[in-house]
């Protein structure tokens, strides 16, 4: 599951957003109270006024054995938005596992579902867009 963490390194504090590809390191701060409250920031949304939802388009990449399927989902967050497509893809097909290759395994393995980018629109473009956008199909990878 993706979070927020704070690590002592080097007499700094560093809050780090942990998530199965690994930690992306958001900003070192001067004391633990600094790093927790960013955290309280992030996770909460207190930055973001009540009820002031943004809207987003993202990706998912999702392999279905053998074919590679890129959805295009949308989403909206009235908070964090990389917290928010993470909880997505950890739910895209009921329980998962998760490997430190930064993919969300399930029914086995037979499903992979990793998180791709996203970005804001206004909310004019995000209710112009249909809820299913449809998903480009690649075929079997080349690797293979």
């Amino acid at each position: 599951m993706a979070m927020y963490i704070a690590v002592k390194r080097e007499g700094k504090w560093e809050v780090l957003f942990s998530h199965v590809n690994g930690d992306d390191l958001i900003k070192r701060c001067d004391t633990k109270k600094q790093a927790e409250a960013l955290i309280k920031v992030l996770e909460t949304g207190h930055n973001v006024k009540e009820n002031e939802m943004k809207y987003y388009l993202g990706s998912l990449n999702i392999t279905l054995g053998e074919y590679e399927v890129d959805t295009a989902i949308r989403f909206s967050a009235n908070g964090n938005p990389r917290l928010k497509i993470h909880d997505i893809a950890e739910d895209f097909y009921g329980n998962c596992y998760c490997e430190d290759d930064g993919t969300y395994y399930f029914n086995g393995g037979e499903v992979a579902v990793e998180v791709g980018c996203f970005e804001e629109v206004s909310k004019e473009v995000f209710d112009s867009i249909p809820n299913q956008i449809a998903p480009v199909l690649w075929g079997k990878r080349e690797d293979e």
